[in-house]
């Protein structure tokens, strides 16, 4: 198991269809490179040496792989400045709370006349995220 007091970094190129989300993460200077396909009942990576894993189990599956639970099928929504429609919420300053994890918006973008996030931080005990979104591709 992961330790949460780690920490790391990664840089994601994360492009969103309707059924499928792609996440492409990679290290420093492009090192580590792997992509995550999350579709509605499977998730599957390509760690890019040819090695895939796949899974029907999301939660269980990334919490395998991290160590702790991570809501990757409500991180849609969330850094899109939503919270995941088929879960409750509370409201807090500047975000929300969903099942444990505190989603807090620090700042936001006009992109084609939408607003959305550029700066995110979320948690839940001593697992923290900070998304920084350098730049926004949207059809409208």
């Amino acid at each position: 198991m992961r330790n949460v007091q780690e920490s790391w970094s990664a840089n994601i190129k994360w492009s969103h269809q309707l059924h499928e989300d792609l996440l492409k993460f990679s290290g420093p200077f492009g090192q580590g490179a792997m992509l995550v396909a999350i579709k509605p009942d499977r998730i599957q990576i390509d760690h890019g040496n040819g090695q895939l894993e796949s899974s029907a189990e999301i939660n269980a599956f990334i919490l395998q792989k991290l160590g702790f639970f991570v809501p990757v099928q409500s991180l849609r929504y969330w850094v899109t400045g939503l919270a995941d429609p088929q879960y409750a919420l509370t409201l807090i300053d500047a975000g929300f709370e969903q099942f444990g994890w505190t989603v807090q918006y620090q700042k936001f973008i006009s992109v084609k006349g939408q607003f959305l996030p550029q700066k995110i931080h979320i948690q839940k005990g001593g697992a923290k995220m900070q998304l920084i979104i350098d730049q926004w591709a949207i059809d409208v």
